[in-house]
Protein backbone atom coordinates (compact mmCIF):
# COMPACT_ATOMS: atom_id res chain seq x y z
CA UNK A 1 0.00 0.00 0.00
CA UNK A 2 1.43 3.21 -0.84
CA UNK A 3 0.33 6.96 -0.01
CA UNK A 4 2.02 10.52 -0.27
CA UNK A 5 3.24 12.07 3.27
CA UNK A 6 1.85 14.71 4.56
CA UNK A 7 4.58 17.36 2.83
CA UNK A 8 4.34 15.80 -0.46
CA UNK A 9 8.11 15.01 -0.78
CA UNK A 10 7.85 11.43 -0.34
CA UNK A 11 5.64 8.15 -1.55
CA UNK A 12 5.38 5.94 1.36
CA UNK A 13 5.51 2.46 0.81
CA UNK A 14 4.05 -0.85 2.71
CA UNK A 15 6.66 -0.23 4.98
CA UNK A 16 6.76 3.02 5.55
CA UNK A 17 10.00 3.39 3.90
CA UNK A 18 9.97 6.58 2.03
CA UNK A 19 10.52 6.89 -1.68
CA UNK A 20 12.03 10.42 -3.65
CA UNK A 21 9.33 12.16 -5.26
CA UNK A 22 11.90 12.09 -8.09
CA UNK A 23 11.68 8.48 -8.59
CA UNK A 24 9.52 6.83 -11.25
CA UNK A 25 7.27 5.58 -8.98
CA UNK A 26 6.55 9.21 -7.98
CA UNK A 27 6.51 10.64 -10.99
CA UNK A 28 3.31 8.34 -11.59
CA UNK A 29 0.88 9.32 -8.38
CA UNK A 30 2.45 12.93 -9.49
CA UNK A 31 1.40 12.61 -12.73
CA UNK A 32 -2.02 11.58 -11.63
CA UNK A 33 -2.47 14.00 -9.43
CA UNK A 34 -1.64 16.66 -11.58
CA UNK A 35 -3.79 15.58 -14.63
CA UNK A 36 -6.68 15.42 -12.04
CA UNK A 37 -6.05 18.82 -10.75
CA UNK A 38 -5.91 20.44 -14.58
CA UNK A 39 -9.60 18.64 -15.07
CA UNK A 40 -10.37 20.78 -11.95
CA UNK A 41 -9.14 23.93 -12.90
CA UNK A 42 -10.66 23.45 -16.41
CA UNK A 43 -13.70 23.10 -14.73
CA UNK A 44 -14.43 20.84 -17.52
CA UNK A 45 -17.35 18.81 -15.98
CA UNK A 46 -19.41 20.28 -12.78
CA UNK A 47 -19.61 16.67 -11.58
CA UNK A 48 -15.99 14.98 -13.00
CA UNK A 49 -14.77 18.18 -10.71
CA UNK A 50 -17.06 17.03 -7.40
CA UNK A 51 -15.68 13.88 -8.22
CA UNK A 52 -11.90 14.78 -8.60
CA UNK A 53 -11.48 16.14 -5.39
CA UNK A 54 -12.20 13.51 -3.32
CA UNK A 55 -8.36 12.25 -4.09
CA UNK A 56 -6.43 11.98 -0.27
CA UNK A 57 -2.85 11.04 0.22
CA UNK A 58 -3.81 7.57 0.58
CA UNK A 59 -3.37 6.10 -3.37
CA UNK A 60 -5.70 3.00 -2.38
CA UNK A 61 -8.24 5.44 -1.15
CA UNK A 62 -7.68 7.29 -4.16
CA UNK A 63 -8.30 3.83 -6.17
CA UNK A 64 -11.42 3.38 -4.26
CA UNK A 65 -13.54 6.00 -4.28
CA UNK A 66 -12.10 6.76 -8.49
CA UNK A 67 -12.60 3.13 -9.04
CA UNK A 68 -16.27 2.95 -9.15
CA UNK A 69 -16.43 5.58 -11.67
CA UNK A 70 -14.19 4.18 -14.16
CA UNK A 71 -14.35 0.14 -13.84
CA UNK A 72 -16.31 -2.24 -13.18
CA UNK A 73 -12.89 -4.41 -12.38
CA UNK A 74 -11.39 -5.43 -9.07
CA UNK A 75 -7.80 -5.03 -8.99
CA UNK A 76 -5.86 -7.78 -6.89
CA UNK A 77 -3.92 -6.72 -3.82
CA UNK A 78 -0.57 -7.05 -5.84
CA UNK A 79 -1.72 -4.66 -8.15
CA UNK A 80 -2.22 -2.04 -5.98
CA UNK A 81 0.44 -0.39 -6.71
CA UNK A 82 1.25 3.05 -8.66
CA UNK A 83 1.88 1.27 -12.21
CA UNK A 84 -1.41 -0.90 -11.18
CA UNK A 85 -3.40 1.71 -10.39
CA UNK A 86 -2.54 3.43 -13.07
CA UNK A 87 -2.80 0.71 -15.42
CA UNK A 88 -6.38 -0.41 -14.07
CA UNK A 89 -7.17 3.46 -14.97
CA UNK A 90 -5.97 3.37 -18.43
CA UNK A 91 -6.73 -0.15 -19.37
CA UNK A 92 -9.24 -2.01 -17.46
CA UNK A 93 -12.72 -0.26 -18.21
CA UNK A 94 -14.72 -2.70 -20.01
CA UNK A 95 -16.97 -2.87 -20.07
CA UNK A 96 -17.95 0.96 -19.47
CA UNK A 97 -20.34 1.05 -16.54
CA UNK A 98 -19.66 4.70 -15.39
CA UNK A 99 -19.13 6.83 -18.86
CA UNK A 100 -19.07 10.09 -17.33
CA UNK A 101 -15.71 9.04 -15.21
CA UNK A 102 -14.11 7.66 -17.91
CA UNK A 103 -15.05 11.13 -19.84
CA UNK A 104 -13.48 13.14 -16.80
CA UNK A 105 -10.23 11.45 -16.91
CA UNK A 106 -9.92 11.47 -20.81
CA UNK A 107 -10.28 15.36 -20.84
CA UNK A 108 -7.59 15.51 -17.90
CA UNK A 109 -5.04 13.61 -19.49
CA UNK A 110 -5.88 15.43 -23.21
CA UNK A 111 -5.17 19.00 -21.12
CA UNK A 112 -2.20 17.55 -19.03
CA UNK A 113 -0.64 15.93 -21.94
CA UNK A 114 -1.77 18.79 -24.75
CA UNK A 115 -3.38 15.22 -26.76
CA UNK A 116 -6.90 15.01 -27.65
CA UNK A 117 -9.39 13.36 -26.06
CA UNK A 118 -9.72 10.74 -28.47
CA UNK A 119 -6.12 10.35 -28.12
CA UNK A 120 -6.37 8.93 -24.32
CA UNK A 121 -9.05 7.08 -25.39
CA UNK A 122 -7.01 4.73 -27.81
CA UNK A 123 -4.46 4.63 -24.50
CA UNK A 124 -7.42 3.89 -22.46
CA UNK A 125 -8.06 1.36 -24.96
CA UNK A 126 -11.72 2.55 -25.24
CA UNK A 127 -13.75 2.81 -28.65
CA UNK A 128 -14.45 7.14 -29.17
CA UNK A 129 -17.49 6.00 -30.57
CA UNK A 130 -18.41 4.94 -27.12
CA UNK A 131 -19.49 8.44 -26.37
CA UNK A 132 -20.71 9.53 -29.44
CA UNK A 133 -20.13 12.89 -30.47
CA UNK A 134 -18.09 14.44 -27.73
CA UNK A 135 -19.41 17.79 -28.12
CA UNK A 136 -22.76 15.88 -26.73
CA UNK A 137 -21.46 16.97 -22.80
CA UNK A 138 -22.95 18.74 -20.77
CA UNK A 139 -23.03 22.03 -20.87
CA UNK A 140 -24.62 26.02 -19.96
CA UNK A 141 -26.21 26.43 -22.91
CA UNK A 142 -28.43 23.63 -22.83
CA UNK A 143 -30.93 23.00 -19.97
CA UNK A 144 -31.17 19.41 -20.75
CA UNK A 145 -27.61 19.15 -20.53
CA UNK A 146 -26.96 20.51 -17.35
CA UNK A 147 -27.37 24.08 -18.39
CA UNK A 148 -30.17 23.90 -15.65
CA UNK A 149 -27.35 23.82 -12.73
CA UNK A 150 -25.94 26.94 -13.90
CA UNK A 151 -29.00 29.64 -13.02
CA UNK A 152 -29.53 33.11 -15.04
CA UNK A 153 -28.71 36.12 -13.23
CA UNK A 154 -30.67 39.20 -13.92
CA UNK A 155 -29.13 42.32 -13.16
CA UNK A 156 -31.51 44.42 -10.88
CA UNK A 157 -32.35 47.48 -13.18
CA UNK A 158 -34.20 47.22 -16.53
CA UNK A 159 -32.51 49.32 -19.35
CA UNK A 160 -35.16 52.37 -19.29
CA UNK A 161 -36.32 52.22 -23.12
CA UNK A 162 -34.88 55.57 -25.29
CA UNK A 163 -38.41 57.61 -26.19
CA UNK A 164 -39.04 61.06 -27.40
CA UNK A 165 -38.94 64.05 -25.52
CA UNK A 166 -42.34 66.11 -24.83
CA UNK A 167 -40.73 69.57 -25.65
CA UNK A 168 -44.48 71.59 -26.31
CA UNK A 169 -45.57 72.11 -23.02
CA UNK A 170 -41.74 72.78 -21.86
CA UNK A 171 -41.39 75.58 -24.31
CA UNK A 172 -43.82 77.67 -22.60
CA UNK A 173 -47.46 77.23 -23.39
CA UNK A 174 -49.69 77.88 -20.45
CA UNK A 175 -52.88 75.72 -19.89
CA UNK A 176 -56.66 76.43 -18.80
CA UNK A 177 -58.75 74.75 -16.64
CA UNK A 178 -61.63 73.42 -18.75
CA UNK A 179 -64.30 72.58 -15.61
CA UNK A 180 -66.98 70.71 -17.93
CA UNK A 181 -64.60 69.50 -20.40
CA UNK A 182 -65.29 72.77 -22.53
CA UNK A 183 -64.42 76.48 -22.22
CA UNK A 184 -64.75 79.28 -24.80
CA UNK A 185 -62.86 82.43 -24.81
CA UNK A 186 -64.14 85.79 -26.43
CA UNK A 187 -61.70 87.21 -28.91
CA UNK A 188 -61.59 90.60 -30.34
CA UNK A 189 -62.11 89.77 -34.91
CA UNK A 190 -61.58 93.65 -35.21
CA UNK A 191 -60.41 96.55 -33.96
CA UNK A 192 -60.85 100.14 -34.21
CA UNK A 193 -59.77 103.31 -36.14
CA UNK A 194 -59.73 106.77 -36.20
CA UNK A 195 -60.55 109.19 -38.63
CA UNK A 196 -59.89 112.41 -39.58
CA UNK A 197 -62.68 114.90 -39.35
CA UNK A 198 -62.92 118.83 -40.17
CA UNK A 199 -64.16 121.60 -38.56
CA UNK A 200 -67.82 121.45 -38.70
CA UNK A 201 -68.38 117.91 -40.28
CA UNK A 202 -69.85 114.97 -38.95
CA UNK A 203 -67.86 112.61 -36.66
CA UNK A 204 -67.43 108.88 -37.80
CA UNK A 205 -68.50 106.20 -35.70
CA UNK A 206 -66.45 102.50 -35.13
CA UNK A 207 -67.71 99.25 -34.07
CA UNK A 208 -65.35 96.42 -33.13
CA UNK A 209 -66.19 92.90 -33.72
CA UNK A 210 -65.71 90.10 -31.79
CA UNK A 211 -65.48 86.24 -31.93
CA UNK A 212 -65.85 83.25 -29.78
CA UNK A 213 -62.91 80.31 -29.40
CA UNK A 214 -64.14 76.83 -27.98
CA UNK A 215 -61.86 74.33 -26.37
CA UNK A 216 -63.62 70.61 -25.93
CA UNK A 217 -61.84 68.09 -24.11
CA UNK A 218 -60.11 65.73 -26.32
CA UNK A 219 -59.91 61.94 -24.40
CA UNK A 220 -56.20 60.56 -24.53
CA UNK A 221 -56.19 57.11 -23.12
CA UNK A 222 -54.25 53.88 -22.73
CA UNK A 223 -54.74 50.56 -20.74
CA UNK A 224 -52.07 48.19 -19.79
CA UNK A 225 -53.02 45.12 -18.15
CA UNK A 226 -51.00 42.64 -16.67
CA UNK A 227 -51.50 39.17 -14.74
CA UNK A 228 -51.18 39.35 -11.25
CA UNK A 229 -48.67 37.16 -10.53
CA UNK A 230 -46.89 39.25 -12.78
CA UNK A 231 -47.47 41.60 -10.43
CA UNK A 232 -46.82 39.50 -7.11
CA UNK A 233 -43.45 37.99 -8.34
CA UNK A 234 -41.56 39.94 -10.12
CA UNK A 235 -38.51 41.04 -9.01
CA UNK A 236 -38.48 44.68 -10.69
CA UNK A 237 -41.40 47.28 -9.27
CA UNK A 238 -43.05 46.21 -12.84
CA UNK A 239 -46.15 48.82 -11.27
CA UNK A 240 -43.28 51.84 -11.10
CA UNK A 241 -41.90 50.78 -14.45
CA UNK A 242 -45.13 50.67 -16.35
CA UNK A 243 -46.63 53.88 -15.26
CA UNK A 244 -43.35 55.66 -16.05
CA UNK A 245 -43.77 54.21 -19.49
CA UNK A 246 -47.41 55.22 -19.93
CA UNK A 247 -46.70 58.90 -18.81
CA UNK A 248 -43.97 59.25 -21.34
CA UNK A 249 -45.68 57.29 -23.95
CA UNK A 250 -49.04 59.55 -23.79
CA UNK A 251 -46.79 62.58 -23.15
CA UNK A 252 -45.58 61.74 -26.53
CA UNK A 253 -48.76 61.21 -28.37
CA UNK A 254 -49.89 64.31 -27.02
CA UNK A 255 -46.74 66.37 -27.94
CA UNK A 256 -47.64 65.02 -31.43
CA UNK A 257 -51.44 65.70 -31.88
CA UNK A 258 -50.88 69.57 -29.81
CA UNK A 259 -48.50 69.88 -33.50
CA UNK A 260 -49.89 67.76 -36.44
CA UNK A 261 -53.39 67.26 -34.69
CA UNK A 262 -56.21 67.37 -37.44
CA UNK A 263 -59.12 67.59 -35.17
CA UNK A 264 -60.20 64.45 -36.40
CA UNK A 265 -60.33 60.62 -35.46
CA UNK A 266 -60.91 62.71 -31.74
CA UNK A 267 -57.71 64.39 -32.40
CA UNK A 268 -57.00 67.81 -30.95
CA UNK A 269 -56.50 70.36 -33.64
CA UNK A 270 -53.03 70.85 -33.74
CA UNK A 271 -50.26 73.61 -34.18
CA UNK A 272 -49.83 73.30 -38.15
CA UNK A 273 -53.45 73.05 -38.55
CA UNK A 274 -54.51 76.08 -36.78
CA UNK A 275 -52.00 78.35 -38.11
CA UNK A 276 -52.72 80.62 -41.07
CA UNK A 277 -51.73 78.81 -44.47
CA UNK A 278 -49.85 82.15 -45.37
CA UNK A 279 -47.65 81.39 -42.54
CA UNK A 280 -46.07 78.16 -43.92
CA UNK A 281 -43.06 78.71 -46.11
CA UNK A 282 -41.40 75.78 -47.75
CA UNK A 283 -37.05 75.92 -47.02
CA UNK A 284 -34.29 76.33 -49.94
CA UNK A 285 -33.59 73.16 -51.02
CA UNK A 286 -29.73 71.87 -50.89
CA UNK A 287 -29.50 75.04 -49.30
CA UNK A 288 -26.04 77.18 -48.40
CA UNK A 289 -24.96 78.25 -45.19
CA UNK A 290 -26.10 82.01 -46.27
CA UNK A 291 -29.22 80.13 -47.45
CA UNK A 292 -30.27 78.75 -44.12
CA UNK A 293 -29.77 81.90 -42.44
CA UNK A 294 -32.05 83.60 -44.74
CA UNK A 295 -34.74 81.04 -44.10
CA UNK A 296 -34.50 81.25 -40.51
CA UNK A 297 -34.25 84.90 -40.95
CA UNK A 298 -38.30 84.86 -42.39
CA UNK A 299 -40.16 83.13 -39.53
CA UNK A 300 -39.69 86.21 -36.66
CA UNK A 301 -39.96 88.06 -39.42
CA UNK A 302 -43.40 86.97 -40.78
CA UNK A 303 -44.77 87.27 -36.67
CA UNK A 304 -43.26 90.86 -36.38
CA UNK A 305 -45.30 91.75 -40.28
CA UNK A 306 -48.41 90.35 -38.79
CA UNK A 307 -48.17 92.74 -35.51
CA UNK A 308 -47.58 89.98 -33.29
CA UNK A 309 -46.23 91.36 -30.09
CA UNK A 310 -43.29 88.90 -29.22
CA UNK A 311 -43.71 88.19 -25.31
CA UNK A 312 -42.76 84.09 -25.49
CA UNK A 313 -41.75 83.43 -28.85
CA UNK A 314 -39.55 80.20 -28.97
CA UNK A 315 -37.99 77.76 -32.05
CA UNK A 316 -39.24 74.00 -32.22
CA UNK A 317 -37.41 71.26 -34.24
CA UNK A 318 -36.06 68.31 -34.44
CA UNK A 319 -32.37 67.56 -33.08
CA UNK A 320 -30.75 66.59 -36.67
CA UNK A 321 -31.88 70.31 -37.88
CA UNK A 322 -30.75 71.41 -34.63
CA UNK A 323 -27.00 70.19 -35.09
CA UNK A 324 -27.26 70.98 -38.71
CA UNK A 325 -27.55 74.14 -37.76
CA UNK A 326 -24.42 74.71 -35.25
CA UNK A 327 -22.39 73.25 -37.80
CA UNK A 328 -23.02 76.15 -40.83
CA UNK A 329 -19.42 77.86 -41.99
CA UNK A 330 -18.85 80.21 -44.16
CA UNK A 331 -16.42 80.14 -47.25
CA UNK A 332 -13.53 80.40 -45.14
CA UNK A 333 -14.89 77.56 -43.04
CA UNK A 334 -15.49 80.33 -40.09
CA UNK A 335 -19.06 79.64 -38.16
CA UNK A 336 -21.78 81.25 -39.17
CA UNK A 337 -23.20 83.93 -36.94
CA UNK A 338 -26.28 81.66 -36.06
CA UNK A 339 -24.51 78.97 -35.33
CA UNK A 340 -22.01 80.49 -33.02
CA UNK A 341 -25.57 81.84 -31.43
CA UNK A 342 -26.63 78.48 -31.56
CA UNK A 343 -23.69 77.11 -29.78
CA UNK A 344 -22.95 79.74 -27.28
CA UNK A 345 -26.38 80.69 -25.92
CA UNK A 346 -29.29 78.04 -27.62
CA UNK A 347 -30.68 80.54 -29.13
CA UNK A 348 -31.26 81.80 -32.89
CA UNK A 349 -31.77 85.77 -33.58
CA UNK A 350 -32.04 86.05 -29.92
CA UNK A 351 -34.87 83.34 -28.83
CA UNK A 352 -35.00 79.76 -27.19
CA UNK A 353 -34.62 76.66 -29.10
CA UNK A 354 -36.60 73.55 -28.01
CA UNK A 355 -35.80 70.32 -29.61
CA UNK A 356 -38.33 67.03 -29.95
CA UNK A 357 -38.09 63.64 -32.33
CA UNK A 358 -41.51 64.13 -32.12
CA UNK A 359 -41.12 66.06 -35.17
CA UNK A 360 -40.89 63.66 -38.10
CA UNK A 361 -37.73 63.65 -40.75
CA UNK A 362 -39.59 61.40 -43.01
CA UNK A 363 -41.07 62.27 -47.10
CA UNK A 364 -39.62 65.09 -48.44
CA UNK A 365 -37.84 66.72 -44.88
CA UNK A 366 -38.57 67.91 -41.65
CA UNK A 367 -40.40 71.21 -40.25
CA UNK A 368 -39.01 74.32 -38.04
CA UNK A 369 -41.74 75.96 -36.01
CA UNK A 370 -41.49 79.95 -34.67
CA UNK A 371 -44.17 80.60 -32.54
CA UNK A 372 -45.11 82.89 -28.95
CA UNK A 373 -46.16 80.70 -26.72
CA UNK A 374 -47.72 83.39 -25.13
CA UNK A 375 -50.75 82.79 -27.68
CA UNK A 376 -51.15 79.39 -26.92
CA UNK A 377 -53.02 77.59 -24.53
CA UNK A 378 -53.68 73.80 -23.32
CA UNK A 379 -57.08 73.41 -21.99
CA UNK A 380 -57.33 70.13 -18.84
CA UNK A 381 -60.66 69.09 -17.91
CA UNK A 382 -58.83 68.07 -14.61
CA UNK A 383 -55.60 66.55 -14.22
CA UNK A 384 -54.38 63.28 -15.85
CA UNK A 385 -55.51 60.52 -14.22
CA UNK A 386 -53.73 57.15 -13.68
CA UNK A 387 -55.42 54.58 -11.62
CA UNK A 388 -54.96 50.81 -10.84
CA UNK A 389 -57.82 48.60 -10.92
CA UNK A 390 -57.16 44.87 -9.60
CA UNK A 391 -59.17 42.22 -11.50
CA UNK A 392 -59.94 44.88 -13.88
CA UNK A 393 -61.82 44.33 -17.84
CA UNK A 394 -60.05 45.44 -20.65
CA UNK A 395 -60.38 45.47 -24.39
CA UNK A 396 -57.68 43.84 -26.64
CA UNK A 397 -59.30 45.29 -29.92
CA UNK A 398 -61.52 42.67 -30.36
CA UNK A 399 -63.20 41.58 -27.29
CA UNK A 400 -63.78 42.46 -23.69
CA UNK A 401 -61.68 40.60 -21.83
CA UNK A 402 -62.77 39.78 -17.66
CA UNK A 403 -59.52 40.63 -15.11
CA UNK A 404 -62.01 38.49 -13.17
CA UNK A 405 -61.79 35.43 -14.69
CA UNK A 406 -58.36 35.47 -16.41
CA UNK A 407 -57.03 37.05 -13.22
CA UNK A 408 -55.38 40.10 -14.41
CA UNK A 409 -55.48 43.83 -13.50
CA UNK A 410 -55.51 46.72 -15.24
CA UNK A 411 -53.24 50.11 -15.36
CA UNK A 412 -55.32 53.14 -17.40
CA UNK A 413 -53.76 56.24 -17.96
CA UNK A 414 -56.42 59.28 -19.15
CA UNK A 415 -56.33 62.85 -19.65
CA UNK A 416 -58.51 65.45 -21.39
CA UNK A 417 -57.03 68.04 -23.43
CA UNK A 418 -57.04 70.46 -26.16
CA UNK A 419 -55.21 72.97 -27.45
CA UNK A 420 -56.07 76.62 -29.08
CA UNK A 421 -54.07 78.95 -30.83
CA UNK A 422 -55.45 82.09 -29.61
CA UNK A 423 -53.95 84.29 -32.57
CA UNK A 424 -53.29 82.40 -36.06
CA UNK A 425 -50.68 84.95 -36.72
CA UNK A 426 -48.69 84.16 -33.80
CA UNK A 427 -47.20 81.03 -35.48
CA UNK A 428 -45.53 80.13 -38.57
CA UNK A 429 -43.52 77.14 -39.94
CA UNK A 430 -40.67 76.25 -41.89
CA UNK A 431 -41.10 73.03 -43.88
CA UNK A 432 -39.36 70.77 -46.25
CA UNK A 433 -36.41 70.95 -43.96
CA UNK A 434 -33.24 68.58 -45.02
CA UNK A 435 -30.18 70.79 -43.79
CA UNK A 436 -29.45 67.84 -41.84
CA UNK A 437 -30.51 65.76 -44.52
Amino acid sequence: MFKVDKDGNFILDADGNKIPIETKEAKVVETTKEAINEAVDLKANEIAVKSMTVMTENLTEVFNKFGELITSNKLAEKDKTPDGIMDAIRISVKPIKHRLGILAIGMAKAKFEQTTIYEQFDKMGIEKNSFGDITKVMNTGTIAAGGILVPEIWDDDIIPLLEAKAAFRKSGVGSRDMPNGNLTMPRWASGIKGYWVGEGQKRTSAQPTTEALTMKAHKLAVDVPITNEELKFSKYNTAREIQDLMITGTSNTEDTGFLYGTGTAYQPTGLETQMLTANKIAATGSATAEQIGTDLEKLPAILSNNNVTFNKPVWLMHPREYYAIRRQVDSTSNLMYYARELRETNTLIGYPVFMTTNIPTTGSGSDIFFYDAFYLSIGEAGKPELKFTENGDWYDGADVRSGQVEDTSVFKMTEMVDLVLKQQNAACELYNVTYGA
